[in-house]
């Protein structure tokens, strides 16, 4: 679309996003009147492309030209001031961050049996949640965030630090340990001392150690914000949408209670697609110029990635907006594969948690229509329209969990 001085086209998007209930499908709509799979915005100084289609989201996902992250207020709002953390850090100190942290999880039990086991606790404190509770109708949003945070707490906060960070962490505190014995005299007794004299008195040696500490715990503080935030709301928003296609799907309750592997595989599938939790990922910044079908693309510009419209490619899927599980299933009663799904990115910059999202979504959904049928609040159907934000979640409804006999 025309960009205008000072503000783009920001107006534009403003009220295309009104107009169709979220920023995802105003641009989607965009995109279709301009006939486009890249969609070039100015939204303020700033340059933003939309990319649409599967070959154009592949590339964005996967090619290393993609890997940076803005460097905006807001990022760095988001991650306590500073660029740091494993979701918007990029280069050298990203990659520290994210192999750090994969490394540390993994030490504590993430992706082996001890993950099932912690997932199954859960699940138990869930059970018993419903079981005291099921004389009235319950809304899953009072059941799923506590539940997916309890987990993921436990990795976050019994994370272990590797020895060698460890060493230098221990030296870093011994030597300012020294640094406070020699100044403490001064600094005590002649604190204006500090600005005469910063050197000689001890002072910018104890700033700079202060600093050096600051940094490290404020990288690990920012990854255990990346996880918590990542982590908790995505997946319970997963769980919420998986039970309220139960209740709108009524009739393959009995199907998803009888047969667990194949078709409760298909079912969260199909709840992933149907209820796109990210319809736009990213964002990225370019680290170099860069040709995307066709349009040259400058270096620095922010680029968002529609896995919305690839959900709902009608030349991917038959009949995209019905909800239909059968569709992962192949002829042979086999789970299909799923390459054309991106619930969780593509490439390096991949969720790091996705096996425990897996896990937990589907041991989760498994135990409780084992143990109870789902029925509707006062039989009123509640509404297949998503919140569309920065993350989609159901809008607010409740439902009946009946126990199985």
């Amino acid at each position: 679309p025309k960009w205008y001085p000072f503000f783009g086209c920001s107006s534009l998007v403003a009220s295309m996003t009104k107009k169709h209930g979220s920023q995802w499908k105003g641009l989607s709509t965009l995109a279709k009147e301009y006939s486009t799979e890249v969609l070039g915005l100015k939204l303020g100084n700033e340059i933003v492309v939309v990319v649409y289609g599967e070959k154009n989201i592949r590339q964005a996902f996967t090619g290393k030209e993609f890997e940076g992250r803005p460097d905006s207020f807001f990022v760095k709002l988001r991650c306590l001031g500073k660029r740091i953390g494993i979701t918007f850090a990029d280069g050298p100190l990203w990659r520290e961050h994210r192999n750090f942290t994969v490394k540390q999880l993994r030490n504590i039990g993430f992706g082996k049996t001890a993950m099932g086991n912690d997932i199954q606790c859960v699940l138990a404190n869930i059970i018993d949640y419903i079981g005291r509770n099921n004389d009235k109708p319950i809304n899953p949003t009072s059941i799923m965030p506590t539940a997916v945070m309890n987990v993921i707490w436990k990795y976050v906060a019994g994370e272990q630090i590797n020895e060698e960070r460890l060493a230098f962490l221990l030296d870093l505190l011994r030597a300012r340990s020294k640094a406070f014995a020699m100044a403490g005299g001064w600094l005590n007794q002649a604190p204006w001392c500090r600005y005469l004299f910063p050197e000689l008195s001890g002072y910018s040696l104890l700033r700079r150690m202060n600093q050096q500490i600051s940094e490290i715990i404020e990288q690990l503080k920012v990854i255990c914000l990346d996880l918590l935030i990542a982590g908790s709301q995505t997946t319970s928003n997963v769980l919420e949408f998986a039970f309220l296609a139960v209740l709108r799907n009524g009739s393959l309750q009995e199907k998803l209670y009888n047969e667990i592997l194949v078709y409760v595989s298909a079912f969260l599938l199909e709840v992933q697609r149907f209820y796109t939790i990210v319809p736009l990922a990213g964002p990225r910044r370019l680290l170099e110029d860069t040709v995307i079908d066709g349009y040259l693309i400058p270096k620095e510009s922010t680029v968002l990635i529609s896995v919305g419209d690839v959900h709902f490619d009608p030349k991917i899927w038959d009949d995209p907006d019905d909800f239909k599980p059968e569709r992962f299933i192949d002829e042979s009663g086999a789970l299909k594969n799923s390459e054309h799904m991106y619930p969780f990115g593509l490439g390096r910059r991949r969720c790091p948690g996705d096996s425990l999202a897996k896990s937990f979504i589907f041991i989760v959904f498994v135990g409780i229509l084992q143990k109870y049928r789902l029925e509707c609040s006062n039989g009123v159907l509640p509404s297949p329209e998503p919140v569309i934000g920065l993350i989609s979640a159901p809008r607010p409804y409740t439902a009946e969990f009946k126990p199985r006999i």
